[in-house]
């Protein structure tokens, strides 16, 4: 759990907002941002449809509270205890049919799943996941990742929130398996006293929370060409961080670690963050791929922030290809490859190009390269270069097969 720490701000939006986190934290910016970093990373993942895990204590009202900020976005919050269920209860329970004479056993979803698949905007709120035995998470592991209980998809409206004691404080505690403990961005519970006694002085139901829109960004591709462009670019650089596989500290292994989902559900969520609020920033990537890899990767992403990928392809004048660091300048190009190719245009691809080539005259043609052979990729039909470029970008190939 997060330590206790003084509210600051002004009272009222403390009492309407902070119920859940602090606002104070380690933010270099002067950009503010509503309610506390908490809140951002939730929604982050909420949005982002990334499956959050809480974890606090008994008794702190982490199911009150996710519920009601579940309803205040606009969503019917389906809670679910596990110890209380059946392995089939998420699996589904199995079902013989007769299909033109040929019999045939299929996985029938429980009235939960039917409800949340009909409703379409619910979250499915797996309560107290620490007392659940290990067939039911077992159970549960391609619901949370991908939506299924039984036969039945539940829809790419439905979003998934669970809430855990430490096994030590939880009833009849059982540890999460790894297989488990990798599908969730991992957040703590952090308490706000004044908070929680300004709701119990003039009622809890008095509490609004921000909207969804408030607390996150649009997400839009140029969102997610500035973050896949970052990320992408450190896990080329450090290769051996993409799968490092399961941690051998136990303790670790059943919180947040490093995979390929972990590291594609972390672009998902940092899509709708603000580039300037480093505290959710943080919070998401210690959630989701732990506290070793995120010190890393956030220190890459600050060092590296050069320029908008959208202003640099729509004008590649605009950035001092010659002053910024070679690595700058190569998370700047994976990120314009990215958004060119979420474009998927022409034009886009042509200005993607004119990048490459004002990166190789800027004197960093070792940036260039990598995002030219990838523009090379998905090249669009009937598209020619210029003997301009033709000129400025052969010469650096080498013994690449790359056509131009």
């Amino acid at each position: 759990m997060g330590a206790q720490q003084e509210p600051c701000g002004n009272p009222r939006q403390r009492g309407v907002w902070l119920i859940w986190g602090t606002a104070v934290g380690l933010n270099m910016s002067k950009k503010q941002f509503p309610s506390s970093p908490h809140h951002r990373a939730l929604a982050a993942c909420f949005k982002a449809r990334v499956p959050a895990l809480i974890w606090g204590s008994p008794g702190e009202g982490k199911t009150a509270v996710v519920t009601s900020l579940i309803q205040q976005w606009g969503y019917q919050a389906e809670v679910l205890i596990g110890s209380l269920r059946d392995p089939a209860d998420f699996a589904g329970y199995p079902h013989i049919t007769d299909k033109d004479g040929l019999l045939s056993t299929e996985l029938t979803a429980p009235d939960w799943a039917v409800r949340a698949a009909n409703d379409g905007h619910v979250a499915i709120v797996l309560d107290e996941l620490t007392t659940c035995s290990q067939s039911v998470q077992a159970a549960m592991l391609r619901l949370v990742n991908e939506g299924y209980a039984g036969s039945v998809y539940l829809g790419d409206s439905v979003r998934f929130i669970a809430m855990a004691n430490p096994v030590d404080e939880a009833a009849n505690g059982q540890e999460l398996s790894p297989a488990m403990a990798n599908r969730f961005c991992h957040l703590s519970w952090a308490f706000n006293n004044e908070s929680w006694l300004e709701g119990f002085m003039t009622g809890f139901e008095k509490v609004k929370f921000p909207t969804l829109e408030e607390l996150t960004t649009e997400g839009s591709m140029e969102d997610a060409a500035r973050v896949r462009g970052l990320i992408g670019a450190y896990l080329r650089q450090n290769p051996a961080a993409i799968k490092p596989g399961v941690p051998a500290d136990e303790e670790q292994a059943l919180k947040a670690w490093a995979s390929p989902r972990s590291w594609e559900n972390l672009a998902r969520a940092l899509t709708f963050v603000d580039a300037e609020d480093q505290d959710a920033i943080r919070l998401l990537a210690t959630g989701l791929i732990g506290q070793a890899a995120s010190q890393q990767l956030v220190a890459h992403m600050r060092a590296n922030r050069l320029v908008d990928p959208a202003k640099a392809l729509a004008d590649p004048k605009s950035v001092k290809w010659s002053k910024a660091t070679p690595d700058q300048l190569y998370v700047l190009m994976s990120a314009i490859v990215v958004l060119a190719k979420n474009r998927g245009t022409r034009e886009s691809w042509l200005q993607a190009v004119n990048c490459a080539v004002e990166c190789i005259n800027g004197g960093k043609p070792d940036a260039a390269i990598p995002a030219f052979i990838a523009l090379a990729d998905i090249r669009p039909e009937g598209v020619t270069l210029s003997q301009k470029v033709i000129e400025a970008i052969r010469p650096h190939l080498a013994d690449q097969e790359v056509v131009v």
